[in-house]
């Protein structure tokens, strides 16, 4: 059996706090030290696993050992004691369907919905949580962990608190340059592309998103692109005309290329 060396690639991200406990008088206990964080970031991994496609058939296996691995590590030094885990992904991949392979241009569920996992001190276990959650809420999540409040201008929220959203109302967004965005509802989900073109999806009675809705249901794709619009305005501008702009040497661009990240 022959394997791809990309199939192997884990990119693994770790972020350590370290934190000192404040001095205390003889009379007071020592305060709890704040939680290690520990974020894993995969490469290419999609929420349903694909344990349908021979690709990650045999990179499942590979990311369970290393995991597995790491943790045994990680828990014979003590570091898992008083830790909070918080596993993900960068992006998911494409294998055919909608007609792409790995990760190029598109916001379809094969590549924006990925892995959302947390373990550790003062986390419920076992628990499949349904609110509508992004990697926008990573920092602020670790750092509630840790004791540590966000920052003012810092986006996203812990995701181990209460929602403070009801659930028909929330929302996650997510965008490809200034080409591609999309908003996402418990049930719904709309992409708009160039020249505002409209898709959208039920995704309770059509999770692979083959049905475009936009439609037959014209009212809410209009209500969704209209939230959607408020959003893009409200977000720093990325791509287009204000763009920076560098020179890639030819191997670097064609690396780019190879992995996804360019056209």
């Amino acid at each position: 059996m022959t394997v791809m060396a990309r199939t192997l690639k884990v990119a693994v991200v770790v972020a350590l706090l370290i934190a000192f406990p404040m001095g205390c008088s003889e009379h007071q206990p020592p305060p709890t030290p704040p939680p290690h964080l520990l974020l894993i970031s995969l490469d290419a991994l999609r929420a349903d696993h694909l344990s349908s496609h021979g690709y990650h058939r045999h990179t499942t296996p590979f990311l369970d050992d290393s995991l597995r691995e790491l943790f045994g590590r990680l828990d014979e030094i003590g570091f898992l004691d008083n830790a909070v885990v918080l596993i993900t992904a960068d992006h998911g991949e494409e294998f055919g369907d909608h007609g792409g392979l790995l990760h190029r241009g598109s916001l379809f569920d094969e590549l924006v919905r990925v892995p959302f996992i947390v373990w550790g001190r003062g986390v419920e276990s076992g628990v499949v949580d349904p609110t509508l959650v992004s990697t926008i809420d990573i920092p602020p999540t670790l750092l509630a962990a840790a004791g540590i409040g966000p920052s003012p201008t810092m986006e996203g929220r812990d995701v181990l608190a209460p929602s403070p959203v009801a659930w028909a109302d929330q929302r996650v967004f997510a965008q490809y340059r200034d080409v591609l965005y999309s908003i996402r509802t418990p049930r719904f989900k709309l992409i708009r592309g160039p020249g505002r073109r409209l898709r959208l999806f039920d995704l309770e009675n059509d999770s692979n998103e083959r049905r475009n809705l936009a439609r037959d249901r014209p009212e809410l794709a209009v209500e969704l692109d209209t939230e959607l619009e408020f959003w893009r305005l409200a977000r720093p501008r990325i791509g287009g005309d204000g763009a920076s702009t560098t020179e890639l040497d030819p191997a670097t661009e064609e690396r780019l290329r190879t992995l996804g990240y360019i056209d």
